[in-house]
């Protein structure tokens, strides 16, 4: 059984806490009614809905927190934290503060940096592979700017400063909208990461009563599911599909980006009525791909043309693994991943046998055959062979090995 979340560090985590308990006499302590917190905010699902929480549940005063780093959808995040200020001043006024906008820029990052030369690291590949979903093992898509939170929180700490020391607004903790599911996918996503820069921030600034953290702490009674959030600003009729996660240019949503399709499987999950106006699929291709989508429509229908590449295997010939397929035992599960298409596949423990003696040499099905019974001496001679040659027709197919 794999863990819940699968980036998280559950050792660094307890040391993390030790080091709080002994400097400040507490791993983490939210603060009581009427105290100051600052929020990050995106204007995204997450955010807004914690920002609409710590004002209706627990009574804090928020200093919500924008920082503008450039990218393309920043006027639509804009605009939903623009609409949420006037209906949470309205709803909160004894409470509610100001958003602040800090431009935050990062100089160094692999925004000119082709995707595909990134992923063509397969130690970064497989250090970061998400293997939560069946069947469905992809490399995690690393932001922009891979150090962007420990910027961030550099900026807050900043933020907390002035407020402090300029305004004369006691404040000792940093809220990021950060959910238990987005450690899925995302190594920063963590609270062995959260507790990290915590610490070292803390260490820079002497001063341990500080606090850098999401609603990830079950001890402390601040955990929430992204659905949590979600659900409880829904149900009090707050009009939460007015907040902005796609990451297009496009004055609605695209509905098939990854944080769109996140988006639609937050509601799917929660039972919710999805408010949100998407744009419809057909509507972002040109009129040659709508006419190729018809006809590609038409044509499987009718069977009229196979575009099915033949892949069977050949007895006689040799079977190899190809320079630039990578692949990776994780105990429970094999992943392998084509550098070239970036195509990651997982395959059972079993074929673990497989790649091994695929990777000491070129060998023929029969020699592959050998070594199954080998492994598996009480299998069916015929059963073995009938799921080796399905095996090796996939990834013959998928292109992660050759003849």
């Amino acid at each position: 059984m794999l863990q819940e979340h699968y980036f998280e560090d559950e050792f660094l985590v307890r040391k993390q806490g030790a080091i709080f308990t002994r400097k400040r006499g507490y791993e983490f302590r939210l603060p009581k009614k009427n105290k100051s917190v600052i929020l990050f905010l995106s204007g995204g699902l997450d955010s807004v809905s914690l920002w609409y929480l710590l004002l209706k549940k627990y009574k804090l005063h928020v200093y919500p927190l924008y920082v503008d780093d450039g990218s393309s959808h920043t006027a639509s995040e804009k605009k939903s934290i623009e609409f949420f200020s006037k209906l949470f001043k309205k709803l909160f006024s004894s409470h509610f503060h100001s958003h602040y906008y800090l431009s935050g820029q990062v100089f160094f990052s692999f925004q000119n940096i082709s995707r595909k030369s990134i992923f063509n690291d397969e130690n970064l590949i497989f250090s970061n592979v998400n293997l939560q979903k069946p069947n469905d093992a992809q490399p995690v898509v690393l932001p922009t700017n891979p150090a962007r939170l420990f910027y961030y929180a550099a900026l807050g700490y900043e933020y907390l400063l002035h407020l402090k020391y300029a305004l004369g607004v006691k404040i000792n903790t940093v809220i990021v909208g950060i959910t238990p599911s987005d450690s899925i996918s995302l190594r920063e996503s963590t609270r062995a990461v959260l507790r990290s820069i915590n610490v070292a921030l803390c260490s820079v600034l002497g001063d341990y009563s500080i606090q850098f953290i999401g609603p990830l702490e079950k001890e402390g009674n601040f955990y929430y599911r992204k659905h949590d959030l979600v659900s409880r600003a829904v149900i009090d009729n707050i009009p939460i599909h007015k907040t902005w996660s796609c990451v297009s240019q496009r004055a609605i949503h695209c509905g098939q980006c990854p944080n769109c399709r996140t988006r639609k499987r937050i509601f799917a999950e929660t039972g919710l009525i999805d408010n949100t106006n998407y744009q419809k699929i057909f509507s972002l291709l040109t009129t040659a791909e709508k006419i190729k989508y018809r006809l590609r429509r038409i044509f499987a229908k009718y069977s009229l043309i196979n575009t099915k590449k033949n892949t069977y295997l050949q007895i006689d010939k040799s079977i190899s693994i190809p320079p630039h397929i990578k692949w990776k035992d994780y105990g429970e599960k094999v992943v392998v991943y084509n550098k070239f298409n970036l195509k990651i596949k997982e395959f059972m423990a079993s074929s673990l046998i497989i790649w091994r003696t695929l990777q000491k040499r070129n060998t023929s099905l029969a020699s592959l055959l050998v070594s199954m019974r080998k492994e598996y001496p009480g299998e069916k001679v015929s059963i073995l062979e009938n799921d080796l040659r399905l095996f090796l027709e996939l990834c013959l197919k998928d292109g992660f090995i050759k003849q």
